[in-house]
């Protein structure tokens, strides 16, 4: 009896097969991350704008006011500004406040959201 070498067609096609769901998941993963990596840019667009405003506010370039914050200071590179928002609520000391800046950037239909809460003494 001789032995055969090779491959035999069930066994090409079943290999061709597996090739070919391989590509299709490496496509769809492939897509995935350049919305990842633009979520991620407006996600630290979005927490640098709040630290910017919060800083403002610490020195008394900015005030101290509930309400959105028209201007605030952004550095970023491709993404739109976030809109930012300031609650303040005392603390019942003198001087003594809690501030909260939120900020919001809409990336392709979906709202990346980031806050940050800090205690402010101005003295009265």
């Amino acid at each position: 009896m001789t032995r055969r070498r090779g491959m035999t067609l069930i066994e090409c096609l079943a290999a061709f097969v597996l090739l070919g769901i391989a590509m299709a998941l490496a496509s769809l993963l492939s897509g995935q991350v350049p919305r990842a990596a633009e979520r991620l840019s407006a996600r630290r667009a979005a927490l640098r704008s709040t630290a910017n405003v919060l800083e403002a506010v610490r020195a008394g370039a900015g005030p101290l006011v509930n309400g959105p914050v028209s201007g605030a200071p952004f550095s970023g590179s491709g993404t739109a500004a976030p809109r930012v928002t300031l609650t303040v609520r005392s603390e019942g000391q003198n001087g003594l406040y809690r501030v909260r800046a939120e900020a919001e950037i809409l990336v392709r239909e979906s709202v990346v959201h980031t806050e940050l809460t800090t205690l402010i003494w101005r003295p009265q």
